[in-house]
């Protein structure tokens, strides 16, 4: 199936108590050069002004659920399931888009090469907005079943390919959901994609995953499950691999 020549784009950004970044946030996506964008917000009941920011400030097509929710990766599915969009992203609520044509030349691929993902780089950052360091997707789709993985903000995907999963998160997980569904989609489906090389998105350290030794450990497990469950192959042998294939990954970004 082809794409319109203009698709919309749903951006899915999962928010609570964001205060602190939620405006930075907004405007990167309201200065995108591309314009048939949806922005959805998906918030876990903020008890800060984070929806008088998004009420007073988001000027594309936007929509705002704020209700209780079950974690990152169940708010995330209620951003997917509410979205009319031909290709969907998120955009944590503390990131931001590297310049104001990322859409753009991303919805360019789209449409010319009829691809079924398109993805990209990213830079950290920390909380006081220093830079951290580079991190570059894998060359191929295909290579997250060897250990690599495409942070989700890098990450777009024709908006169909998620519906038909209905619940395109495994929302029982609470680290490593959107890495579950990346080795899924590349165990069980002959996916299209291209890789942008050139950075996409620059995303801020601090989230879930890295919180704390203890949430790091369950990522480890989490992903060990998923490749398990999903391959049938021996989880602890990948996980080996990809924390090898990381480590190398920083060493060289640290050296260049």
């Amino acid at each position: 199936m082809h794409y319109s020549q203009n698709p919309k784009v749903s951006i899915i950004t999962v928010c609570f108590n964001s205060s602190r970044f939620i405006q930075k946030n907004i405007n990167s996506v309201n200065k995108q050069s591309y314009e048939n964008i949806e922005h959805i917000f998906v918030d876990g009941q903020s008890g800060d002004n984070t929806l008088d920011i998004i009420k007073e400030n988001s000027f594309r097509d936007s929509k705002l659920i704020s209700e209780n929710d079950q974690g990152i990766y169940d708010a995330m599915n209620k951003g997917v399931k509410i979205s009319n969009g031909e290709i969907i992203c998120f955009l944590n609520s503390d990131d931001i888009y590297s310049d104001d044509y990322v859409i753009t030349e991303v919805v360019e691929f789209f449409v010319t090469r009829n691809v079924d993902l398109v993805y990209g780089n990213i830079n950290y950052f920390d909380q006081q907005n220093k830079y951290i360091r580079a991190f570059k997707s894998p060359n191929k789709f295909i290579d997250v079943l060897r250990g690599h993985q495409i942070p989700h903000p890098a990450l777009f995907i024709r908006s169909e390919i998620l519906k038909e999963l209905k619940l395109p998160f495994d929302a029982k997980y609470k680290i490593a959901a959107d890495y579950k569904q990346q080795i899924f989609l590349a165990f069980n489906f002959n996916l299209s994609s291209l890789k942008i090389k050139r950075t996409l998105v620059n995303m801020r350290t601090g989230g879930i995953s890295n919180k704390s030794f203890f949430n790091r450990l369950l990522g480890w497990i989490e992903v060990i499950e998923s490749y398990r469950e999903i391959t049938g192959r021996n989880g602890m042998v990948f996980l080996f691999k990809k924390i090898i294939k990381n480590s190398l990954g920083l060493i060289i970004n640290l050296r260049y």
